[in-house]
């Protein structure tokens, strides 16, 4: 047998480390859904315990629901949003969204 028999091609090797397919995939083998916030992930758990976070914040706290739902639009589009969490601050951008002295933490603020 060669050498060139006995080494394995690069494509034939498993792929290891920064930047394979299997980096941030969930339980189930799928990817993180870049620009999702947690409620459009389907982690129910995740999900839950933001609305239980977010409902400890005192109403008068609180952003009004237009508000909230405005700033989610904005963070939905914002390419600093990576599952939920916003690369900015490292934040839930839900629970960040719902306080109504909150502002975005970029530096463009674009709500707040």
């Amino acid at each position: 047998m060669s050498t060139a028999e006995q080494t394995p091609n690069k494509q034939d090797q498993p792929r290891s480390g920064i930047g394979t397919d299997t980096i941030g995939v969930d339980s189930r083998g799928r990817k993180p859904c870049r620009r999702c916030l947690s409620t459009d992930i389907g982690d129910k758990a995740l999900s839950q315990a933001i609305a239980e976070r977010i409902a400890v914040i005192p109403e008068e706290q609180r952003a009004d629901e237009s508000t909230y739902k405005m700033r989610l639009d904005i963070c939905r589009a914002c390419g600093s949003l990576n599952s939920g969490t916003c690369a900015k601050c490292g934040c839930y951008a839900e629970i960040r969204a719902a306080r109504k002295n909150a502002y975005c933490p970029d530096s463009a603020r674009k709500w707040g």
